[in-house]
């Protein structure tokens, strides 16, 4: 038989928000958040060796994904991707772990709005095993197509790409492209996240103003610049950066922002555990200043998967999806990531879509702070209850 080429997408809004010491991977056997923000910190790492601008992803949006692919991989396969995202190998801690993220993020909320989707678009006369397909749609809550990506691949491309609009509030539109996937598509995995919220202390219109953004120690460009003069937040400072939570009004989703003393991001930033940052943190005055920003960003998800490990998954004669269809005929294509964020002075609204396409083979406390993010800058919404890194990003021009 000829193998597959399957498109897992992930919708997922991105604000990059934790990172974690993780070094070689030694026992699958952590928490999920745990292991959601030891893989962010890795990925995030290894993105920005080859992205120098600004950077926006989901990194829960890619975890999640790669969790419904994660159960339908065997031997070599599973071993890598579990390496990769830090998966529990007790499968009953694993999925009542999935399924309580898409619970809890579901949940309605007064002043935020969170929304975490999945589905499986088949290839109507292709047969996934029951086993499979009853497991991703109980604990990852997936919504099951039917498609004709062998006759109709246009039609089928364009009700995933309505679907991904719908999910993410109209943010993420032409999610894939002619060319993504073809006649020789059997299944397209997704996943999508969307957040809207506004701030528990906005930032009034009024006293935005022009100023400078410092890309380096000699250039700079104009931004708007939003300001909250002599209010409480979360804050701490160390001799290297300042970090500062903002929270959100629905108050268990807030985002967190590293800003280094010196223009350059060092990579140092992210070698430590952002609980541990955060244990400095203590409410204090600060003088806010940050800048409004917006980024939109499509990432090939492959390369960098690749480099942190994962390899049999991608090759048609080594990977081992047989816990899918009871057969060594699957292999993945293509993973890709599109996201968009807006911050401004009500708040953050965030969509990200990832895919992965699988295809027939051929601090000290004082009395109060500045806190003027007038640099690159890195970036973080996470969930409070778990401390989960939904999205994450780096601003290196607003």
């Amino acid at each position: 038989m000829k193998k597959i080429k399957t498109l897992a997408e992930i919708l997922g809004i991105l604000i990059f928000a934790y990172i974690s010491n993780c070094q070689t991977f030694t026992e699958s056997n952590v928490p999920l958040a745990e292991a959601n923000n030891n893989f962010a910190m890795r990925f995030y790492s290894e993105l920005a060796k080859s992205e120098k601008g600004n950077l926006f992803f989901s990194p829960f949006s890619i975890f999640c994904a790669f969790g419904m692919v994660y159960e339908g991989a065997n031997n070599r396969t599973a071993e890598e991707i579990r390496n990769v995202f830090y998966f529990p190998i007790d499968e009953k801690k694993r999925l009542d772990g999935f399924l309580s993220f898409y619970n809890r993020m579901n949940e309605k909320r007064s002043s935020c709005v969170m929304k975490l989707a999945n589905a499986y678009w088949l290839q109507n006369d292709f047969c996934l095993l029951q086993s499979y397909s009853k497991m991703i749609e109980k604990y990852h809550r997936a919504e099951s197509y039917q498609v004709d990506f062998i006759k109709m691949p246009k039609v089928a491309l364009n009700k995933i790409n309505r679907w991904a609009e719908r999910k993410t509030e109209g943010k993420i539109k032409k999610f894939l492209n002619e060319g993504d996937i073809d006649s020789g598509t059997r299944l397209v995995l997704t996943n999508a996240i969307y957040f809207k919220g506004r701030w528990l202390i906005q930032f009034d219109k009024n006293e935005t103003k022009p100023d400078d953004f410092w890309l380096d120690k000699k250039k700079s460009v104009k931004v708007q610049m939003m300001q909250l003069i002599d209010k409480e937040f979360p804050y701490a400072e160390t001799e290297d950066f300042q970090i500062i939570k903002l929270p959100y009004e629905c108050q268990n989703l807030s985002i967190l922002i590293l800003l280094p003393k010196d223009t350059i991001l060092p990579v140092e930033i992210i070698s430590k555990n952002l609980d541990e940052y955060q244990k400095l943190m203590r409410k204090q005055k600060v003088d806010v200043f940050l800048p409004r920003f917006k980024v939109e960003l499509t990432i090939d998800l492959l390369q960098v998967l690749k480099n942190l490990g994962i390899n049999s998954a991608f090759n048609p004669q080594l990977a081992d999806f047989s816990k899918m269809t009871g057969n060594k005929d699957l292999f993945i294509s293509k993973a890709i990531q599109k996201s968009y964020l807006e911050v401004n002075e009500e708040g953050s609204e965030a969509a990200a879509v990832t895919g992965v396409v699988m295809k027939i083979t051929a601090v000290k406390p004082e009395t109060k702070k500045v806190f003027r993010a007038d640099h690159p800058f890195l970036f973080f919404i996470i969930e409070e209850d778990s401390n989960l890194v939904l999205f994450a990003g780096k601003i290196s021009n607003p």
